[in-house]
């Protein structure tokens, strides 16, 4: 979206204007949650005051003080390196995009600044050493054992050695964190963020997602970082993160491999190895990034900013959580305090004695550092969520975690995982890289037949009743033709203006197939074909559906348990600046927020609980425009199941013998739809064709009173199928397919 336009001169004066105006905006520019989250020094500030540094009981204050004074290192005028020195020497820009999503700065650091992060880490080994974990990828993941990475394709997910410094390093080391301030608003301005947090303000958007002013921003973790006992760091996101400020304490001579590298929109891998002082500044929590393959003395400084204030002594990255963090202002605002004495993780510490890990299984050296042991083993989630005590709703309340998503190339699927650990919600929710033709061929065929305009006329002018059903032959633009359509409002939907446009029958049906096809619908076919392992699928449905608002308690609901269909939500329009639209269900009753996408499917399985999240788009006269395309590897098992579960008027609910013609039809076998040689033939006739006849001339077969009787008895009649796959006149016997 383009904000806007300013001319500028050429040469040097462009970069001083270009700096003065960023400076201005990230200087006025103000989420408007920020008043009350208040100073970011809000809930350490006083252990400066105070001198005091509990953590678990003990004071390690004059500790960690002693320990800094007696490990300081004398600073050396040939290593030391001046800010002006300092140089931006690379910036990495999305290929989607356009935007910057990391810049390289050389000499980031001076060299004393660095000793002096070393060294504070190693005192934190030594006297708090529970702040000190062996981070495996994997079992941030939550799952039951490590694996490939789908990104690298390396044979493991990795991890890293962190020693947790925040807000230690603010109150022992302020210069340090200034030194990082100056570093981070230096990539700000290069970047041209500000762009990004001038959008976020005016869409307000919410803080775990925003990109805000570096004045704004507190410190969400800062750790020092070794890969002793890993290969490797797996690709992966730092979820609430705004940026991610990495800084190099050892040369790229001093290991071998170990290569920083980030991943675009575009799914183009970015590889770097900075030299010792430099610093990676980039959009942490928007891209996926990780380490390759390394050997030797990797070791970074690598701190996360964050729209709230710095996490309290003794929160980790473990529990850094947004929702954790807002729940703790409140608190602390609500009660007054200072220093607030609020929990910041009351259902962990009043529920479980157990953290999430064990840091029993870790031993120090003499030098406290840390010595290679087994691996932290699973734990007991500790923070899982439930929105009833029974795990069971029947609409959706609000207040749910938001998902962690990952770029996609075309054709490619992951299943769908929590943002805060990684589990995934089901076996059958997973995204999809869509071919980008797909949403133009599918945009192109509704605009074609009116649907667009039909589906803003009835949100905005002339909208239906709740349980509502029409039928309208809708003309083609361009072409001499017009096809069936059924619109109607289905009684689940009577929270929302949702309007539906289904096929009135098989012809319309027909033309829905070709337009998949020319969109290279069978890219996503065999995609889901070959990751399910099913052997046939058949494209058997699509509806399209447009609605502009939806009240709090709309249902929630699954689109057929046991009958092993799989929904591809395919998004076609969608609002600006929205928040998520779309909630999902893992079978516990855990529920997560999901946004649609661009040219990115969702794939729901038929047992996945689902539905809308409230909106209003009224007052814009926008809408959301969604293709829900419905397939399914067809079955004796299956087959009854399936056309139990149909709502829509075509295919008829208990069309069998429809359905078990369309077996295996577009995928499998080397069928596609590209070269669809369409169903199996079938005998169909009227059941009485002078009373089909009247009654179809009556308007029975469009009328919503009778339409379904009408269709199963007057099937050619109300030419409910396409009369190219009809084998003959003869009259069947309609009892027999009832």
């Amino acid at each position: 979206m383009q904000l806007f336009y300013i001319s500028m001169p050429a040469g040097p004066g462009r970069k001083i204007l270009l700096l003065l105006f960023t400076l201005l905006i990230s200087c006025t520019v103000r989420g408007a949650y920020r008043e009350e989250f208040g100073a970011r020094d809000r809930f350490w500030k006083h252990q400066v005051q105070a001198k005091t540094l509990v953590f678990e009981g003990v004071d390690h204050y004059q500790n960690i003080d002693r320990c800094l004074l007696e490990n300081k290192q004398e600073k050396t005028e040939n290593e030391e390196k001046e800010y002006a020195q300092r140089k931006i020497v690379n910036r990495i820009v999305d290929s989607l995009t356009g935007g910057v999503l990391l810049v390289e700065i050389e000499n980031a650091i001076r060299p004393e600044h660095a000793e002096s992060v070393k060294t504070l880490a190693f005192c934190i080994r030594k006297y708090i050493p529970s702040l000190t974990t062996s981070r495996s990828l994997f079992t941030e993941f939550s799952l039951e054992e490590d694996q490939s990475d789908d990104f690298t394709g390396e044979e493991t997910l990795g991890g890293n050695v962190p020693t947790f410094m925040a807000p230690v390093i603010s109150i022992f080391l302020p210069e340090v964190v200034q030194e990082m301030q100056e570093i981070l608003e230096m990539a700000y301005v290069a970047a041209g963020w500000v762009a990004n947090t001038i959008k976020d303000d005016i869409l307000n958007t919410i803080p775990s997602e925003a990109i805000p002013a570096p004045k704004d921003v507190g410190i969400r973790t800062s750790e020092h970082l070794t890969y002793k006992n890993f290969p490797s760091l797996g690709s992966h996101d730092d979820g609430a993160t705004s940026f991610t400020v990495n800084f190099a304490l050892a040369g790229p001579e001093e290991y071998k491999g170990g290569e920083f590298f980030i991943i675009d929109e575009e799914s183009n891998k970015y590889h770097m190895k900075p030299n010792k002082y430099s610093c990676l500044v980039f959009l942490g929590g928007k891209y996926f990034h990780g380490v390759t393959t390394n050997s030797g003395n990797r070791e970074m400084f690598s701190t996360e900013y964050w729209a709230y204030p710095d996490t309290p002594f003794g929160i980790t990255l473990n529990n850094a959580e947004p929702r954790f963090m807002e729940d703790y202002i409140k608190a602390c605002n609500d009660s007054g305090e200072i220093p607030c004495k609020a929990k910041f993780l009351p259902e962990i510490e009043e529920d479980s004695e157990d953290s999430e890990y064990d840091y029993d299984d870790y031993n120090y050296d003499d030098d406290g550092d840390f010595d290679n042991e087994d691996e932290d083993e699973d734990s007991e989630d500790a923070d899982e969520y439930h929105n009833d005590d029974d795990g069971e709703d029947d609409y959706y309340k609000g207040g749910a975690e938001r998902f962690r998503l990952t770029p996609l190339k075309q054709g490619q699927m992951h299943p769908i995982r929590w943002g805060s650990d990684r589990k995934m919600v089901s076996d059958h929710a997973l995204r999809i890289g869509l071919p980008a033709e797909l949403r133009k061929e599918l945009r192109k065929f509704m605009e074609d037949y009116g649907i667009v305009d039909a589906a803003r006329h009835h949100l905005f002018s002339e909208s239906l009743e709740a349980h509502s059903v029409t039928f309208r032959e809708l003309k083609h633009k361009k072409k001499m033709q017009s096809n069936l359509f059924q619109i109607h409002r289905p009684g689940m939907y009577d929270m929302s203006d949702n309007i539906w446009f289904d096929p009135g029958n098989e012809v319309t049906h027909e033309e829905e197939l070709a337009a998949l096809g020319r969109g290279n619908f069978d890219l996503v076919l065999d995609a889901i074909g070959n990751y399910f392992g099913f052997k046939n699928l058949t494209v058997y449905g699509m509806g399209i559906f447009a609605l502009s608002q939806c009240n709090v308690g709309a249902p929630l609901h699954t689109d057929g348990e046991g009958t092993g269909l799989i929904n591809v939500l395919v998004a076609i329009e969608l609002v600006d600046g929205a928040d998520p639209e779309f909630v999902i269900s893992d079978e516990n009753g855990r529920f997560g927020e999901f946004k649609y996408e661009h040219d990115v499917g969702l794939v729901i399985g038929g047992d996945v609980l689902h539905g809308t999240i409230a909106h209003d788009y009224r007052e814009s006269q926008s809408m959301r425009l969604v293709a829900s395309i419905y397939i399914a590897d067809v079955t004796d098992r299956n087959v009854e199941a399936i056309m139990d579960e149909n709502s829509s008027m075509f295919p008829l609910e208990g069309d069998i013998r429809w359905m078990n013609a369309q077996r295996g039809r577009h995928w499998g076998s080397g069928n596609t739809l590209v070269n669809d040689k369409g169903r199996d033939s079938f005998e169909y006739d009227d059941s009485d064709n002078d009373y089909c006849q009247q009654k179809a001339r009556n308007g029975w077969c469009t009328n919503s009173k009778y339409a379904r009787e009408m269709f199963w008895k007057c099937p050619k009649s109300c030419n409910v199928y396409d009369p190219k796959f009809n084998l003959s006149g003869k009259n069947p016997d309609i009892a027999s397919v009832l």
